[in-house]
């Protein structure tokens, strides 16, 4: 299943471990006696996996993106490879030949001549596309209430929409959590996503739409997740796989500093070993878990 987030305010920057946490806090609201148990179904045979989200540009049709898959780099062109760098996403139809073997990095950065980079998409440099996403960072302040002062000076990433959205996968395991999640979609909706839904900040729209990828054989998977492997998978997975990493360290709502947690990126390539999913959560605070379940693609020419 693919859901689209239509943004009718800013919206933050959605990996796979945001929005687990935003649907974990809305069944937490909507089935306050199930969410300990749906966390613990998770942590040992997870009912459905979720993707990041992505971009997508509304024109005559959807232009939907992709993360640009990280494979073993070749020798190119030095000029084309320096503007193919900026590319972070790119269109459906091309990740598609990629993950299919009908075409490689070089044959993308050997077009890139004719295509433009815009914001880290990858745009056909023959089509006439309006689109924007404008990025800032709002400053902000923790308020001492009991010395009646300000501190703790912060700064927050926003993110305004024109004529885009975000979409993000799903993949059912039991399909009775269907329900729970288009419940959970409606109470976020309503509530907002983000740290400042107060002011109205991160509010949107969402559609569902069939899954547009099909389903390819090889040895080898892209995880459009963040992706933490279990500890029994990270030698058989890592072996040859080509990948970034990041890494997050959070904050509770009661001031806990959760534990550094590290994760490949999406777009990171890895063996396939024949498990249905790969991946865990990790435990970073009292209460607090670290989505890490991949999202796995597989690729057929890698």
């Amino acid at each position: 299943m693919l859901v689209y987030l239509k943004p009718e305010s800013s919206l933050p920057p959605l990996s796979s471990d945001t929005i687990f946490g935003a649907l974990i806090y809305s069944f937490s609201q909507l089935y306050p006696d199930e969410v300990d148990e749906v966390v613990d179904q998770f942590m040992e045979d997870p009912p459905f996996l979720i993707s990041s989200s992505f971009p997508y540009i509304e024109t005559d049709e959807r232009l939907r993106f992709y993360p640009r898959i990280i494979t073993e780099p070749g020798s190119y062109d030095p000029i084309l490879f320096k503007k193919y760098k900026g590319v972070s996403y790119i269109p459906e139809g091309l990740f598609l030949e990629w993950a299919s073997g009908e075409a490689d990095e070089e044959h993308i950065v050997n077009s890139m001549e004719k295509n433009r980079v815009y914001g880290g998409l990858l745009i056909d440099g023959d089509k006439d596309i309006r689109f924007g996403e404008v990025e800032f960072e709002e400053p902000h302040n923790v308020v001492n209430r009991i010395e009646r002062r300000t501190e703790g000076v912060f700064h927050l990433r926003r993110v305004f929409y024109e004529n885009m959205g975000r979409f993000f996968l799903v993949k059912f395991r039991d399909a009775s959590f269907r329900s729970r999640l288009e419940s959970a979609l409606r109470f976020l909706a309503d509530r907002g996503l983000g740290p400042d839904v107060s002011t109205g900040k991160g509010t949107f729209s969402f559609e569902f739409d069939r899954n547009p990828l099909p389903e390819y054989t090889g040895e080898r998977f892209v995880t459009l997740s963040r992706f933490i492997p279990a500890p029994s998978e990270l030698e058989s997975v890592t072996r040859d796989a080509w990948f970034e990493l990041g890494s997050r360290r959070g904050r509770g709502p009661d001031g806990e500093i959760r534990k550094q947690v590290r994760f490949f990126r999406e777009g990171s390539t890895f063996n396939d070993t024949g498990k249905e999913y790969y991946g865990t959560l990790v435990r970073s605070g009292r209460s607090a878990v670290e989505y890490g379940l991949a999202y796995k693609f597989m690729i057929g020419g890698g």
